[in-house]
């Protein structure tokens, strides 16, 4: 397995259990009503279980499992897959900074999802061929 999808996975995991805990967080504040406060951390709780964990896992999987052509060392455009983890990861960081400092910062991370994908689309799509072809 590659350092990269070792790493994209690792990271996933980090956010499922993060994203975990503030759910964990939000429900017990939710049945007991013990402060406002907890509801400022949906969108952090959706960022991570949503793009921190699933769409990351899918980068990391999706670099480790996609056929290899031309030679089993070829991946693709690797710095396109790393850009891809490190503008998920970005993202990430712009939620958290929008639950604490600035209410726009949602929008940056937005963008940085979009580089995300598309960085991993550039990435992925000359492995991407046709049963048989």
């Amino acid at each position: 397995m590659s350092k990269l999808s070792i790493w994209s996975i690792r990271l996933a995991l980090i956010c499922l259990i993060a994203g975990w805990a503030i759910g964990a967080v939000l429900m017990i504040n939710r049945a007991w009503g013990l402060a406002g406060w907890p509801w400022k951390l949906v969108d952090l709780h959706v960022a991570l279980v949503l793009f921190g964990w699933t769409l990351q896992v899918v980068v990391g999987v999706a670099y480790w499992m996609l056929p290899t052509f031309g030679g089993r060392s070829n991946r693709g455009r690797e710095k396109a897959a790393l850009m891809s983890v490190v503008a998920i990861n970005l993202g990430i960081v712009w939620v958290v900074a929008g639950v604490f400092f600035s209410p726009a910062a949602p929008v940056v991370a937005t963008v940085f999802w979009l580089v995300a994908v598309l960085s991993f689309g550039w990435h992925a799509w000359p492995r991407i061929k046709a049963f048989g072809a």
